[in-house]
C-alpha cells in the first residue's frame, strides 16, 4: 500500500504540474531521459520555474545510497512539450542546494541560446509532433 501512495505522490507532483494554469492540470511530455532518470523510492527536491516566454523549468536532485547527488534539468514548452532534458552526476562535495542552482543555470542558458526557437513554437502553438495532432 505504501507504495501506491508513493506512485501516485510521484505522479501528481512529477508528472502533472497544476502551476501551469491555476485550477487546471496540464501534463508534460516527458523524454526517455525522465524515465531512465526516475525512482519514486528515493526522496527528491525539485522546483518548478515557468520563464518570461511561458516556457517551464524543471530541475529535481536527489542523493543516492552511495552519497552522490543526482541532477535532472528539463525544459518544456507552454503546451507541456519537451525541449531539453538531461541528467548529471554533481561533483563530490556539492550540496543539493548548490547542484539546484547550477541546475536552474544550465536551463536559463539553454532557453536563452534558443529563444529564437521557442518564440517560433510559442507564437505558432504548434509542436514538434504535430502529425499527432488533427487539424483544426
Amino acid at each position: 500500500m505504501k507504495r501506491i501512495a508513493v506512485y501516485s505522490y510521484l505522479y501528481m507532483k512529477v508528472v502533472i504540474s497544476p502551476f501551469l494554469n491555476p485550477g487546471q492540470a496540464k501534463l508534460r511530455d516527458r523524454g526517455q531521459k525522465f524515465w531512465d532518470w526516475v525512482k519514486p523510492d528515493i526522496h527528491c527536491r525539485y522546483k518548478d520555474e515557468r520563464a518570461a516566454d511561458g516556457s517551464m523549468i524543471n530541475v529535481q536532485v536527489r542523493t543516492v545510497a552511495s552519497g552522490s547527488i543526482e541532477l535532472f534539468v528539463g525544459v518544456y514548452t507552454t503546451n507541456g512539450a519537451m525541449l531539453f532534458e538531461e541528467s548529471y552526476n554533481a561533483p563530490l562535495g556539492q550540496t543539493m542546494t548548490l547542484a539546484m542552482e547550477w541546475g536552474l543555470e544550465k536551463a536559463h542558458s539553454f532557453l536563452a541560446s534558443s529563444s529564437v526557437a521557442l518564440t517560433a513554437i510559442n507564437k505558432t502553438g504548434a509542436l514538434p509532433r504535430a502529425a499527432a495532432r488533427k487539424p483544426t
